[in-house]
């Protein structure tokens, strides 16, 4: 009697449990891949940026926002559920507008609340050039320039008339994702191998102008060039070298000469002159007057006469028996020369 109860209740125990996990059998065999609609934002908020997923393009709207199907087995708090959209997701290098490209960095945040895609905003910015005085100069004399940007980041181009820098970062600020601006900074700028700027010393942000106005350092010299000895005016012109090997030549109007807007440097200069000129540095880093000497023909002469005669006239010095050669002696009358004849006294 006692074994009869415990089959009985061990078979209704069975038939109560196989009901069940058949139902959960069938269950999973009915889940499958659920389609979440998941929110995607841009950081900094940008309209018209492209997203590929499985195929298909997805463009953001003008908050910065796209939606796209996210197939998943996956629940939202699974690492798979944010792994399955970041994975496969191809954020497109898209054109904002004609000076805008929106390039992306990382991803950051949580689908299960909303999935931020942080961008780089690239400018494209025109750099224009003049001296100080306000007078222009063509980029194409400009050899290259140097930026270097908050972060540290060294950007360079060379006679660029447009160049594309990144504008904007993502940083972390009170808790939360915002895209901040990136300044930058001239460091040099060369023209003739000479830098003509001051470093450090003009700023400037491409998200908020796309014209970068640089302002170089160009002085004038004026050159008075004299005789060494005399210092009457001297010389046809003023040869000007440069520290890449050119040469700019002045021309002299009675010693003098004038040469404008000469970038700010260290330069050889010499004179073409009948005589002699020495070539001697010369710092340009303000409006200058430079005073050059030549020894010409004439000092030569004068110099090797005088010495000549100072080495004769110490040699006769040293040897009293050259000086009859030198200097002729005066005949001394003799005697009774010049009395008259005792014929002519009495006479």
């Amino acid at each position: 009697m006692r074994r009869g109860a415990l089959v009985a209740a061990l078979v209704a125990a069975v038939a109560g449990i196989v009901p069940q996990a058949a139902d959960a059998a069938k269950s999973r065999k009915l889940r499958g891949p659920r389609t979440v609609m998941i929110e995607v934002a841009t950081i900094p908020v940008s309209k018209g940026v492209k997203m590929r997923y499985l195929g298909r393009t997805y463009t953001t709207d003008r908050r910065g926002i796209v939606r796209i199907p996210l197939k998943t087995f996956a629940r939202a708090r699974d690492r798979e559920f944010a792994a399955g959209l970041t994975r496969h997701v191809r954020v497109v290098t898209s054109r904002l507008a004609p000076d805008v490209i929106a390039k992306f960095e990382q991803w950051r945040g949580r689908p299960s609340r909303r999935l931020q895609a942080s961008l780089v905003l690239w400018y494209r910015v025109q750099p224009s050039f003049a001296d100080l005085q306000g007078n222009l100069v063509k980029p194409t004399d400009v050899e290259r320039v140097r930026l270097k940007s908050r972060t540290g980041t060294v950007r360079e181009f060379r006679r660029a008339p447009k160049v594309w820098l990144p504008g904007t970062r993502v940083v972390a600020f009170d808790a939360k994702l915002v895209a901040k601006p990136i300044e930058y900074s001239v460091e040099a700028a060369y023209i003739d191998g000479m830098n003509v700027v001051n470093r450090a010393q003009q700023r400037f942000a491409p998200a908020r102008r796309r014209t970068l106005p640089i302002s170089m350092l160009f002085y004038s010299a004026r050159f008075t060039v004299k005789d060494a000895l005399f210092g009457f005016p001297i010389g046809k012109s003023v040869r000007v070298m440069y520290p890449n090997g050119g040469v700019r030549k002045v021309p002299l109007e009675r010693g003098q000469g004038t040469i404008r807007r000469l970038p700010r440097g260290n330069y050889d200069v010499n004179v073409a002159a009948l005589g002699y000129s020495f070539t001697r540095p010369v710092a340009v880093s303000r409006e200058s007057e430079v005073e050059l000497s030549v020894i010409s023909y004439l000092d030569l002469i004068v110099v090797a006469g005088t010495l000549l005669a100072i080495a004769v006239g110490l040699l006769c010095w040293g040897r009293p028996e050259l000086r009859r050669f030198v200097v002729p002696r005066r005949r001394r009358p003799r005697a009774g020369a010049g009395a008259p004849a005792e014929g002519q006294a009495s006479a």
